[in-house]
């Protein structure tokens, strides 16, 4: 037999290392915290009781039938991981990442996973997964989380300030209430040292208090009286709490604490105490006497005029009883007196009583008291009283002469009266004459029964705080409504006075009705002479203008209707020419307008019944106004005739009717009358402008809204109107040229309106005496025959090259004139060539008529055509009648000078 026998010790030795290996790694793996499992192939070979108990299962090794896929909260989260621990096998790192897990019981929990493969050249062969509960954790960071955000939210919306610094000072967070308190933003402060808002007296008061904090000798807590420097140079008085901020290691790192605001509460206590210092300083030089008593009438303060009247020192006046400083024979009358007034809750009362001074000297004070209450309890008293000694011995001097005062007062010229408790205790005569009442039926009446009914609130108000004791104006004004129900104006000056031992009012009473009558006329007097002044300074200027106006319109006009006329209808500019020259007359026609303000415009009067003409203007009314509004016709009479242009007359009447119809877009009734008035003296005094004598009027009145006094002294101004700038509207001109009209008939027009009560506008126009007999003398000399020569004078260039161009036309021979003075010389050597002399009567130097007359002198006989363009009056027309063959207006039109001359020279 051979026996081959081998050594195992070292085998066996080794097999025991390694069993004891396993034992000791078995142990390790089992009794570590972390969850630890081996999986091949996705599923689970191998877990320790960690893992077992972390997904909620009894601890368990053999999972050889789970699947690593069921562990994970969702399908997503295990592909996440997987894909991860791919993409990291590739590269060679194991994976680490947290992920959410699902428990056995459905819950689901966070973890931090570690995952490798056991080769990782050959991930099949398996891999060791190990995973660290974190739920714990992260509940942690979301409550610490939260915490921080509440905290944060507190700090940042906090109506206090809150800073953190470090150790050296420079700011490392605050929040917007501090950052608003010093106008920078948060991001501005943050890095900013406190020297950079601090004054160097501030930032040394905070380092030495900062300083004793960080060496522990002094705790945390609020310091007062510190001052921040704003952002503009503004200085903040802050209260400010400091504390110490430690590290982790317990070492300190800067300082933290709440700012707050109180320069408005220093302000505010600044002013109290200037207040206070103010008061006491007023309480101790007043020139009354001022003192104050707690709730049972015992003095706590009495003022150095108290004390030096009284004759008592401080010590000795205060704690008396205020009873003790009357004389004792009134004390039981006061008591009485301030007892009912305490009984009753009467905050304020006046009281007058004999005070005894230390020396024993009498003197009299007149006293109001204040009654300090807090809720409803009363706490005290505040008095003022003052030495009304004098008075006393006045009105007891006066005592003895009652007599001799009530002579005067029965005999006065002025109207003397006493009413107490609301009635009429005594009244002189003349009150009663002015009242209209007798005496007798005065006394006992109620003194508001002879006040007018709008006044008696007024009245009763002021009466009431005289007798209270409140100042009021002695002297103003009424109404009175007599026994006989007139309605007088007067005026009262009244006192409180003291009439059978009680307050009572006395007054003296004027009557003013003749002097308000005579004062309301001077104002109505003054209101229509400055309307006067202000139309005829309008007029003057509308003249001036429209003459300036005219001028430019000949020009235009002129050249258009010669270029129109040398032009076929079918020329392409044919209708702009058309155009420009309607647009022309349109000025021309505005000029008119104006010239109706300086009374020189284009009239042609004739005698004319006014009945007639209202007749065909209410027609047009009628056909064209809404029929909401009623038009009504009272004609007066046997009208006398007025020299008048019809068509002007029709376009005022039109004027005011359409105004009336405006001032009633919810119907109404419009009136027109006409009526004879003679007018008087007294009137025409009345009404600058008005002209004695025989007129016919017509009164236009409707029941619209009316006008207030603001607009109704506007209403007569050029361009002044209340629809807006809108010309399809209205221009503003249409009364301003309505009451010019008027005026150059020798009339004047009136308006009465009240907010509510409608309108009434009265045009007055003189009547005539006899037909007026005027025109225009011809010469008698026969027409020149051939080609006349015609001298053209005006001072625009451009007119005189228009004339010319024009009469030059139509066979003339024309010289031209700059001024009268030139026209002169010219007609002094060529006067047996000239024909004809058209001459314009507004110039520079030498005006119009001005060389008319001197033309006369040269040539008696001259002919002489005269051009304005301002229309002539009736009276102008006569008197240059007799020198002028002819008038031609501006701006005129090319035939009508040109027929103008043919009619005058041929």
């Amino acid at each position: 037999v051979q026996v081959w026998v081998r050594d195992i010790t070292e085998r066996m030795l080794a097999e025991e290392s390694l069993k004891q290996n396993r034992q000791m790694l078995q142990t390790i793996l089992s009794a570590s915290p972390i969850g630890i499992a081996y999986a091949e192939e996705g599923k689970i070979k191998w877990a320790n009781p960690t893992m077992a108990r972390m997904f909620g299962d009894q601890p368990k090794h053999d999972w050889s039938a789970q699947e690593v896929k069921q562990f994970y909260a969702s399908d997503e989260e295990y592909v996440r991981v997987t894909d991860l621990f791919r993409r990291n096998l590739r590269e060679g790192k194991p994976t680490e990442m947290e992920a959410k897990f699902r428990r056995s019981d459905g819950s689901v929990f966070d973890g931090r996973i570690r995952t490798n493969a056991v080769d990782p050249s050959n991930p099949r062969k398996g891999t060791i997964t190990a995973i660290t509960d974190i739920s714990a954790r992260k509940e942690a960071e979301a409550a610490l989380r939260q915490s921080e955000e509440k905290h944060r939210a507190i700090v940042e919306n906090m109506s206090e300030g809150y800073y953190e610094v470090d150790l050296a000072g420079n700011m490392t967070f605050c929040n917007e209430s501090i950052a608003r308190m010093l106008g920078y933003t948060t991001e501005e402060m943050i890095g900013m040292n406190n020297r950079e808002y601090m004054d160097a007296d501030a930032a040394r008061k905070v380092y030495r208090a900062f300083n004793s904090l960080f060496k522990g000798e002094r705790a945390a807590g609020t310091f007062v009286d510190w001052e921040l420097v704003g952002k503009d140079g503004s200085k903040r008085s802050i209260e400010a709490s400091v504390s110490l901020i430690k590290d982790l290691d317990g070492n300190p790192c800067g300082f933290r604490g709440v700012v707050t605001d109180v320069t408005d509460r220093k302000k505010a206590e600044e002013e109290r105490r200037q207040s206070q210092e103010r008061y006491r300083h007023l309480v101790e030089n007043a020139n009354d006497v001022i003192f104050t008593s707690d709730a049972n009438g015992y003095l706590t303060l009495v003022n150095s005029t108290g004390l030096r009247l009284s004759g008592y020192s401080e010590e000795e006046i205060v704690g008396k009883h205020y009873l003790d400083l009357i004389l004792p024979e009134h004390r039981a009358a006061a008591a009485r007196f301030y007892g009912g007034q305490f009984a009753k809750r009467i905050p304020h009362t006046y009281y007058e009583y004999p005070f005894a001074t230390k020396e024993g000297e009498s003197r009299w004070f007149g006293q109001s008291t204040h009654m300090v209450m807090e809720g409803d309890k009363v706490t005290g008293f505040q008095s003022i009283a003052r030495d009304i000694t004098d008075r006393k011995k006045a009105e007891e001097a006066l005592g003895h002469s009652e007599e001799r005062y009530r002579l005067l007062a029965e005999n006065s010229l002025t109207g003397v009266f006493i009413h107490q408790d609301g009635a009429y205790v005594y009244a002189n005569e003349r009150f009663a004459q002015i009242t209209d009442y007798p005496v007798e039926e005065l006394i006992g009446r109620g003194f508001l029964e002879v006040v007018h009914p709008e006044d008696r609130e007024k009245v009763k108000e002021r009466a009431e705080k005289r007798l209270k004791g409140e100042s009021v104006p002695p002297v103003y004004e009424l109404r009175l409504l007599c026994k006989n129900g007139d309605t007088k104006w007067a005026q009262v000056m009244a006192s409180t006075i003291k009439y059978r031992d009680h307050e009572a009012i006395m007054g003296n009473m004027v009557d003013l009705t003749e002097r308000k009558k005579a004062e309301r006329e001077r104002e109505s007097l003054r209101d229509q002479l400055f309307q006067a002044q202000k139309m005829e300074s309008i007029g003057t200027l509308s003249g001036g203008i429209a003459h300036d106006f005219n001028n430019l319109l000949t020009i235009i006009n002129g050249y258009a209707e010669l270029i129109l006329s040398e032009r076929m209808e079918d020329d392409p500019i044919y209708a702009d020419l058309q155009t420009i020259l309607q647009t022309g007359r349109k000025g021309a026609e505005l000029v008119q307008r104006l010239l109706m303000l300086s009374k020189k415009g284009d009239s042609n009067p004739q005698p004319l019944d006014l009945n007639r003409t209202v007749d065909n203007s209410v027609a047009l009314m009628r056909r064209t106004f809404p029929k909401i509004i009623e038009i009504e016709t009272i004609f007066g009479k046997g009208l006398g005739m007025v020299n008048a242009d019809a068509a002007q007359i029709e376009q005022v009447l039109m004027n005011l009717g359409m105004n009336a119809m405006e001032a009633m877009p919810e119907g109404g009734k419009l009136t027109i009358e006409t009526r004879d008035m003679v007018v008087d003296e007294a009137y025409c005094g009345l009404h600058p402008g008005a002209k004695p004598g025989r007129h016919v009027l017509m009164e236009i009145s409707d029941t619209g809204r009316g006008m207030g006094k603001e607009i109704k002294e506007r209403i007569f101004d050029p361009f002044f109107t209340t629809k807006g700038w809108d010309f399809k509207k209205g221009t503003g001109l249409g009364l301003s040229v309505s009451k010019g009209i008027v005026e150059q008939h020798g009339g004047w027009l009136t308006c009465e309106s009240e907010p509510g009560k409608g309108t009434r506008f009265t045009i007055y126009l003189p009547v005539m005496e006899a037909a007026s007999e005027h025109g225009q003398r011809r010469a008698e000399t026969g027409v020149i025959p051939g080609n006349q020569v015609v001298l053209l004078v005006d001072d625009e260039e451009y007119l005189r090259d228009l004339g010319k161009r024009i009469l030059e036309r139509s066979g003339y021979t024309v010289i031209t004139a700059a001024d009268g003075q030139e026209a002169l010389d010219i007609y002094a050597k060529e006067q047996s060539n000239i024909g004809l002399v058209v001459l314009d009567l507004m110039m520079p130097k030498m005006s119009g008529e001005k060389c008319l007359e001197e033309l006369l002198k040269i040539n008696p006989g001259v002919r002489v055509i005269v051009s304005s363009g301002h229309s002539l009056t009736l009276r102008e027309q006569e008197r240059l009648a007799v020198y002028a063959k002819g008038f031609v207006n501006k701006p005129y039109r090319v035939e009508q000078l040109v027929q103008t001359v043919r009619e005058t020279v041929g």
